[in-house]
């Protein structure tokens, strides 16, 4: 069976669809909207306030937006990591307040911000069905839609990732309406 569409805006709704279902597909001639980098992000946000263990979302997310985190801070993560036998959130988490800590002032601040937006994240996630509101919420407070604006210099584009943020968030309201979903 193939299912053609005539602009990529048009693929969401069809995958969402075909996901819920748990049928398999495949995007042929354009990019999925689950493999589109805005929303790439904005799950690996998702999947940190989850799970603060997965380094991979973490990698991901660490300067998006830009946040000023360079090879040298990765590798102090990376190295406090293995010592610890332990998450890069947990050595970073350890990095910013530790005495001995390889981090200067400036970069421990943001650090913490970091961690406080993440935790303040999944307090609230933790205290209701507010997925939506909550990541409505981050993306404000981290304002994704300025970093948008300054990596797309076509307004328009970012107005389009934008949308595609805004299309995760509200499939995250139906998802949470949904009676089906309620336990």
């Amino acid at each position: 069976m193939g299912i053609l569409v005539r602009t990529n805006s048009l693929t969401r709704a069809v995958e969402e669809a075909l996901r819920a279902d748990r049928v398999p597909y495949r995007v042929s001639g354009g990019i999925s909207f689950f493999q589109r980098k805005e929303v790439k992000d904005v799950i690996a946000y998702l999947r940190i306030i989850a799970n603060p263990d997965d380094d991979t979302s973490l990698h991901r997310i660490l300067n998006v937006p830009r946040r000023g985190f360079g090879r040298r801070f990765l590798e102090a993560m990376v190295e406090i990591s293995r010592a610890r036998e332990c998450s890069l959130y947990s050595a970073m988490s350890a990095a910013a307040v530790a005495a001995d800590s390889p981090l200067n002032e400036s970069v421990r601040s943001t650090v913490a911000d970091f961690l406080s937006l993440i935790e303040g994240s999944r307090e609230k996630m933790l205290s209701g069905r507010n997925m939506a509101a909550t990541l409505r919420s981050l993306t404000e407070a981290i304002d994704y839609w300025g970093y948008l604006v300054a990596e797309n210099r076509n307004a328009s584009m970012a107005r389009w990732k934008q949308d595609n943020v805004d299309g995760i968030i509200s499939s995250l309201a139906a998802y949470e309406q949904d009676p089906d979903n309620m336990e």
